[in-house]
């Protein structure tokens, strides 16, 4: 039960111990004293300064009180806000006055050094009661009747003890519950018990060492301040029981500052207008009017009484001034604006009041008693409340009193301060205009790179803003009291003070200050510094200075001054401004030098990483190479390995035909043999093609939905019976271009490869999903689409995830040797490749693996019926027709020649297309078809048939080709193509349709 802040006990642990020696006092007959102790306007005091400052306080007065008492029964604690408790066990009132002054002077010498607050700043109130153990429910009205005391010690000032004691003192006293109840206006005590009351001896301070001899016994109050005594006040309901103690005599003031005169007279009734009304009321009641200018309340005129209730029942602040002499009278709220003028203004006159703002309200005054109501808002007034001047706004009316004869007789006032508000209000605006002209700062500063122009541009848009006459800035030496003034902005008249100067010459508050990095603020030197130290400033012209340093590292570096030559109270927002336009400048300087090293930094890095990429690249090229050519040799490997495979079973067929004693069946078998390898060779030549995605394609618009559906029943098939395969297609159509046999053979492909995963056995899932978009793949971006997505999905093994980035690489496989050539995959992604699209994997282990090809979506064409002479059946052999063979090679020329004769026709042969164009002449009508290899040196053979197809358009031309980079990428341009290696039948059929389709008729009426 301790208060977390001062480490004293808490309320709960007072309240304990308060009953526990109140039960202790009840046995013994001793008496209890008890303190209340407050400090002075606190709540005002801790606003101002902040709440750090204020616990500050409150520790280092929670140590004073309890230094000042010493017995181990006494007991100080913390029971609210700054509100504290001293219980005095066998302590009687002479005794706990002691303690109280023993409080006061102490606290006089309370100081917080490390909040800036000195001795003295700070005081307390203190309120005092003593009762006798016997008192039943003693705790209780203890408490209330010191707390009651307290509240006078504050209405009478500062630093002020008001003490309650039982009246007649002892056991005898009648007893009953009184509850103190505290509101906005006031505090009364309240009779809950029994009727009678119950009377409290108030003390008051009184400096007269005379009256306090009369009104004590010798030697009672020895050694103490002057106390003299003043009537009990309690609160009957609304009424004022005003009994003084016997032996007693009334109080009476001695100066100014002592609180309102009680009366003497013993008459309980006041008039009715002065009934409630808070402390003021009750401070009216009791006042002796005796030497106001206003004289007795029941003599004051109607309106006046009038007044003075509106007033009493008003929570605003409030004043009426009445009379020839203006007496003044006021309610609780405006005695808060009054401040240490409380309560000695009461019944004063008007003007010794408010003698310091006299000259600037007296014409109002003059225009409100002249029967003129005025009204002022915001009105600047310098007052002095608290002992010292401030300056304070208020929004007031003074508005005329009449009397019953229509007369003016005074002046009412209703007034609120607006200081708060017109301090807050121009704080705003200023707040504002410094944000503003940082901004303009920082945008004109901000194009600069070089330290001192910056600080050029900051001294003057400083000095003009602030109408200065002077503002430099200076750098420090090592030794930390030379400083040099680099540059600074004079205005016109005023001397520039560039140069070198001594700390010291400008005086120890100077060396002092900034040094210990706070700034130097200076309003006047010649009435703040000694006159050697303020002669250093008179001499470059200087009256008035703020100095901001700059400290780091614990050392002194830098300095930036604003400067007036006439002396200048600097204000708030002038060290506000130039405490951040330091911070900001020397930040943007740090800034601006730190890229000056980067950039120097930049220029040596620039070459070094220029000279490190370089060989960077150097390197890079290196591995491509090797790359490369591991590659080319893995493929070379590859290649050579299964021809020389097919090359061995075509010379040991060869070999054994040769043999004269053959049998025919087994002659038939060998023949069968190399036929059956040149087909694997050109089905080997196809792939790696289709890898290289230099195969011509013949590309052809179809349904892939309804192709699919077809091609299910040959993955069947191919699959085996163990594996299900399962078909999920949309019912719209979904057109692509492909050329239909390597889209067929890519699907082989990816089927072959997901029975070997799934060992034979699983699901095999062929899916087609329409106008979908093409994902990123492999790091190449996506694109919109659409996309046709064919995907093949198993339920094998799976991929290693090390192993997917590989699977479309020539000759790689996974499987055992003799089971895989390792180049199904790559031709699926030639063929995506070279259609335009591209193909996904996707692999979980132990799940499956999903191959996904990407094929550009196209427009359905017009469906058209097959030629009539597609359909034509062609004789097998030709019939004499002529044909012009180019062909460059000797040896394929003299075959392919040979095979034509065979076949029954006339051959011509030419070496090159400028030799074949010799032949053909002008009309080319010497040749029925031209036959022409594609690469060829000089003029190709599409070059070739382009230009035939211009010159002569009559004349068929059938190409033939192994391989041409540009049949791979622009296509056979519509002439026939046949691929080698081709047979006899296969230069038969397409030598046949292409002299078909040069005589459509004649071949229509062979047909029939």
């Amino acid at each position: 039960m301790t208060d977390t802040l001062t480490g004293l006990p808490n309320r709960r642990r007072f309240e304990q111990d308060f009953e526990r020696v109140l039960k202790s006092a009840q046995r013994t007959g001793k008496p209890v004293s008890l303190l209340v102790v407050d400090a002075d306007h606190f709540k005002r005091y801790n606003d101002r300064h902040g709440h750090t400052v204020g616990d500050a306080v409150l520790k280092v007065l929670a140590r004073h009180l309890s230094e000042s008492v010493h017995r181990p029964d006494d007991l100080v604690a913390r029971v609210g806000g700054e509100e504290f408790v001293v219980m005095l066990p066998d302590t009687d009132a002479d005794g706990a006055l002691r303690i109280a002054a023993k409080i006061h002077q102490a606290v006089t010498t309370l100081d917080v050094p490390s909040a800036g607050i000195g001795a003295g700043a700070v005081t307390v109130s203190i309120g005092l009661a003593t009762g006798p153990g016997a008192a039943e429910e003693q705790a209780e009205a203890l408490y209330r009747a010191a707390d009651a005391a307290l509240y006078e010690a504050k209405a009478g000032g500062r630093n002020q003890t008001r003490c309650a004691a039982p009246a007649g003192g002892g056991r005898g006293a009648p007893h009953g519950r009184h509850l103190i109840r505290r509101d906005r206006t006031s505090r009364r005590l309240s009779d809950a018990g029994r009727s009678e009351p119950r009377g409290f001896v108030m003390l008051s301070g009184l400096p007269d060492p005379a009256r306090r001899q009369r009104t004590a016994a010798p030697g009672r109050y020895a050694g103490l301040p002057s106390f003299g005594f003043c009537r009990l006040v309690t609160f009957i309901g609304e009424d004022w029981d005003r009994v003084r103690p016997t032996g007693t005599e009334p109080d009476q003031h001695v100066n100014k500052s002592s609180p309102p005169r009680m009366t003497e007279s013993a008459t309980p009734e006041f008039p009715l207008f002065l009934a409630g009304g808070g402390l003021m009321g009750a401070m009216m009641r009791c006042y002796d009017w005796s030497g106001s200018p206003l004289g007795h309340p029941d003599a004051w005129p109607p309106c006046l009484r009038s007044t003075v209730s509106l007033l009493l029942g008003s929570r605003f602040p409030m004043f009426a001034a009445f009379g020839p002499q203006l007496g003044f009278l006021y309610n609780d709220a405006y005695a808060e604006i009054l401040g240490g003028k409380h309560p000695a203004a009461l019944g004063g006159r008007f003007r010794d009041i408010w003698c310091e703002i006299w000259t600037d309200i007296a014409p109002l005054i003059e225009k409100a008693l002249a029967g003129e109501p005025t009204w002022s808002a915001d009105m600047p007034l310098t007052m002095n409340r608290r002992g010292y001047d401030e300056l304070t706004w208020f929004t007031f009316s003074y508005s005329p009193v009449r009397d019953e004869h229509g007369e003016v007789a005074g002046m009412f006032c209703a007034c609120t301060e607006t200081t708060g508000r017109v301090q807050a209000e121009a704080a705003l605006r200023a707040n504002g205009a410094r944000l503003q002209f940082l901004d303009q700062l920082g945008k004109e500063t901000a194009r600069s790179t070089d330290a001192d122009e910056i600080l050029a541009t900051t001294t003057r848009m400083v000095a003009e803003h602030l109408n200065l006459s002077n503002c430099a800035y200076a750098d420090m030496d090592p030794d930390q009291n030379g400083f040099t003034i680099r540059g600074d902005w004079a205005a016109e008249g005023s001397p520039s003070i560039v140069g070198h100067y001594s700390l010291a010459d400008f005086g120890r508050r100077a060396v002092e200050d900034l040094g210990a990095g706070r700034p130097l603020v200076i309003n006047d030197n010649l009435a703040e510094l000694a006159p050697e130290e303020a002669a250093t400033f008179q001499a470059i012209g200087i009256a008035a200075t703020i100095c901001m340093p700059l400290v780091k590292d614990g050392r002194l570096t830098a300095l930036m001054a604003i400067h007036d030559r006439v002396s200048r109270t600097w204000s708030d927002y002038d060290l506000a401004l130039i405490t951040e336009v330091t911070e900001r400048s020397w930040a943007h300087i740090e800034r601006v030098r730190a890229v000056a090293k980067l950039e120097a930094l930049n220029a040596t890095l620039e070459q070094r990483v220029e000279e490190r990429t370089s060989k960077l690249v150097e390197t890079e090229a290196v591995l491509r190479q090797s790359q490369k050519l591991e590659a080319v040799g893995q493929l070379t490997g590859g290649v050579a390995h299964d021809f020389n495979n097919l090359l061995t079973i075509i010379r040991s067929s060869v070999d054994f035909l040769r043999r004269p004693d053959l049998p025919d069946e087994r002659k038939f078998r060998y023949l069968n043999a190399v036929t059956e390898t040149v087909d694997r060779a050109s089905k080997l030549t196809s792939q790696l093609l289709a890898f290289a995605r230099r195969q011509t394609l013949k590309p052809e618009t179809l349904d892939v939905g309804a192709r699919l559906r077809a091609i299910g029943d040959l993955l069947d098939t191919v699959t085996g019976a163990r594996i299900k395969v399962v078909t999920d297609l949309p019912d719209q159509p979904c057109f692509i271009e492909v050329d239909l046999s390597q889209f067929e053979t890519a699907l082989v492909n990816m089927a072959v490869n997901a029975r070997d995963a799934m060992d034979g056995e699983g699901t095999l899932t062929l899916r087609l999903e329409c106008c979908v978009p093409l994902p990123p793949i492999r790091g190449h971006a996506g694109a919109p689409g659409p996309f046709a997505a064919v995907s093949l999905g198993d339920t094998g093994c799976g991929i290693p995830s090390d192993l997917l980035s590989r699977v479309f690489e020539p000759f790689f496989t996974t499987k055992e040797v003799g089971k895989g050539t390792g180049l199904g995959l790559s031709q699926v992604f030639g063929f995506a490749k070279q259609s335009g699209g591209d193909v996904k994997v996707e692999s979980v282990l132990g799940q499956g693996t999903t191959f996904t090809l990407y094929l550009p979506e196209v427009q359905p064409e017009v469906s058209v019926g097959e030629h009539d002479v597609e359909a034509a059946e062609v004789d097998l052999g030709g019939a004499g027709q002529r044909v012009l063979v180019v062909e460059d090679n000797v040896e394929v020329g003299r075959f392919t020649t040979q095979i034509l004769e065979d076949l029954g026709y006339a051959t011509t042969w030419a070496g090159n297309a400028e030799e074949a164009l010799d032949k053909l002449g002008a009309s080319g009508a010497d040749f029925d078809v031209v036959f022409s290899d594609v690469v060829m040196p000089g003029m190709g053979g599409i070059e070739l048939a382009k230009l035939l197809r211009r010159q002569l358009p009559h004349l068929p031309v059938v190409l033939a080709s192994g391989y041409s980079h540009v049949l791979a990428q622009e296509g056979s341009h519509g002439f026939e193509l046949l691929q080698k290696p081709y047979s006899a039948d296969q230069v038969s059929r397409v030598l046949r349709r292409a002299l078909a389709r040069k005589h459509p008729r004649a071949a229509s009426r062979a047909k029939s």
